[in-house]
């Protein structure tokens, strides 16, 4: 919630999901990269021209990024 916070600040519409509803969007931001693994390849499967930021959440850096193929 706060980065939508922020970037609905900026000015930018946000949409808010646990998983990605296969709608359009001018991009995919996704918090926590082993989380989002899924969502992001389908994202990519279904938009391969459109930005995808994947954002690397605590437990990615402290853990995940070491011992998990999909982070």
């Amino acid at each position: 919630m706060r980065w939508a916070t922020m970037l609905r600040a900026l000015g930018h519409e946000v949409q808010v999901s646990v998983r990605w509803n296969g709608r359009a969007a001018d991009v995919m931001i996704a918090l926590h990269a082993r989380r989002s693994h899924d969502a992001i390849a389908q994202f990519r499967e279904r938009f391969p021209t459109l930005p995808v930021v994947v954002v690397l959440t605590g437990t990615d850096l402290y853990q995940d990024i070491r011992a998990d193929r999909d982070a």
